[in-house]
């Protein structure tokens, strides 16, 4: 049989006792049928259950399977070697008894599902809590190949499934997938537990609670439980910043204007940055949903995050620009230049990395001194190119105050305390480049965008993007200098 997917199979040999047909008690050799052979094969078109040379003995008996959702009962004969191919009609979900009959005498039963259980009593017999795992094991291979793609978290579910033998079962997929599990569930209703409540099994009444919303990683509806510690963290980190971003951040006054403060459970934050009153309720709402799903019984969970230390530097209070709530520093008007504020310590950015001769690299010193420098590679006859002033003006996007006030940002001093930390892709190993800050010991990398990377991904939050644009800035400004005029661009 071409092109077919081999699933790995549950199969379970149950002995004769009161719960099922009786076999052979006489003495010689009776029926047998090894359960280790016996395989469900799922094809493209058909299912078929087949078994391997010896599978059956004595070769050559009848094969009588019996689909325990719909009753019905298919025949096949064994090869000589004990080998045999069955197709059966049903689903791949659906469960199947298959015994060898020869000679007036039949083996004992052994049970097939899709799934990766394998379950067996002591005495070979099926017991209530066997019937349970095997419907799990089938919900589970339901669970597992419906459609689970998504584009964000709202095309996931996480829908309760509850059956007369499966108190409760989750399954964590797509929208479209949701018909797929409930019609295995459906056959899994009517085949094993039916089965099970035949032979007087009694499960508690017990249904699902409210489960936690599933998240959408890397286009697939994951839920809670598949997701490690770290990735909770940095989803639940990512979340944030993308709803602090798009909150609202219109005013007509700087009254209209507040900081955003809250954490999630996942982890600590120093503060997450501005908006205007509405934009806060909107970011405190999606906080909300973030601490009751996705870090929802975190540290119940085992998980562990230490909240990183605050890099106190001055955060000016929010204010209206140009209808605008913003963070920067004073406004043109306020009467005392932002020009005096000095560094503890020097701020270097450039590039890093990428099949280049020389390297340019920046830095701010004490107090609010500008270089620029041109650094060859491996060529030590080449001299090294520089400028360097002082900063433009006062309160403008070259001022020590406006990069006290990026450096103040939270997601910036969160960045600092992480150090080091790379955000997005670092694509170095394809020669590609990062833009590399540091500010004393500590270092922040931004590399490429998360789009289509694994999971671990963190793209960079508003605050160091809006860090990198102003040091990009400043370079530009300051590049166009007379200092720097004859620096070759």
């Amino acid at each position: 049989m071409s092109k077919r997917i081999w699933l790995l199979v549950a199969a379970l040999a149950a002995c004769t006792n009161t719960h099922g047909p009786k076999g052979s008690t006489q003495t010689g050799n009776p029926p047998l049928l090894d359960r280790a052979r016996v395989t469900l094969e799922v094809g493209a078109a058909d299912v078929h259950i087949t078994g391997e040379p010896g599978a059956a003995t004595p070769g050559g008996a009848t094969i009588e399977i019996t689909n325990l959702t719909t009753g019905q009962i298919i025949e096949g004969r064994a090869a000589p070697d004990g080998s045999f191919d069955v197709r059966v009609d049903g689903s791949p979900n659906d469960a199947f008894v298959v015994r060898v009959s020869a000679n007036g005498e039949q083996s004992a039963p052994v049970y097939v599902v899709r799934g990766g259980a394998e379950i067996a009593g002591e005495d070979g017999s099926l017991t209530c809590d066997q019937y349970t795992e095997l419907a799990h094991a089938v919900l589970e291979a339901s669970a597992a190949a419906a459609d689970r793609s998504c584009n964000s978290s709202a095309d996931c579910m996480t829908v309760p499934l509850s059956a007369g033998c499966v108190p409760c079962f989750l399954a964590s997929v797509a929208v479209d997938g949701v018909s797929q599990v409930e019609a295995t569930l459906e056959a899994v209703d009517n085949g094993l537990c039916a089965s099970s409540l035949e032979e007087g099994c009694r499960y508690p009444r017990a249904r699902c609670g409210a489960p936690a919303p599933p998240e959408c990683v890397a286009g697939q509806c994951t839920a809670l439980s598949e997701l490690s510690c770290s990735e909770r963290h940095a989803k639940a980190e990512a979340t944030l910043a993308e709803a602090v971003q798009a909150a609202d951040t219109r005013c007509e006054s700087d009254s209209d204007c507040t900081l955003l403060e809250g954490a999630t459970l996942c982890g600590g934050n120093c503060g997450l940055g501005v908006a205007s009153r509405a934009g806060a309720a909107q970011v405190q709402q999606t906080l909300a949903e973030i601490n009751a799903g996705l870090c929802a019984n975190f540290s119940e969970d085992g998980c562990k995050y230490e909240p990183v230390p605050c890099i106190l530097l001055p955060i000016p209070p929010p204010r209206c620009e140009a209808g605008q709530c913003t963070q920067a520093g004073p406004a043109p008007d306020a009467g005392t230049p932002d020009c005096t504020t000095c560094f503890a310590e020097t701020l270097v950015w450039g590039l890093n990395g990428g099949l280049r001769a020389f390297e340019d690299v920046s830095e701010l010193a004490p107090c609010a001194h500008y270089t620029h420098r041109r650094r060859p590679y491996g060529d030590p006859g080449v001299d090294e190119l520089s400028c360097d002033r002082d900063l433009v003006a006062c309160n403008s996007v070259a001022s020590t105050g406006a990069v006290m006030t990026a450096l103040g940002h939270a997601d910036v001093q969160r960045a600092l305390g992480e150090s080091p930390v790379l955000y997005g892709t670092d694509p170095r190993g394809v020669d590609g480049t990062v833009f590399r800050m540091l500010l004393g010991d500590k270092m922040i990398e931004v590399g490429g965008s998360c789009e289509g990377a694994p999971p671990t991904c963190m793209p960079a939050p508003p605050g160091v993007v809006m860090l990198v644009e102003l040091l990009q800035n400043i370079d530009a400004a300051m590049l166009m200098t007379e200092e720097c005029a004859d620096f070759p661009r």
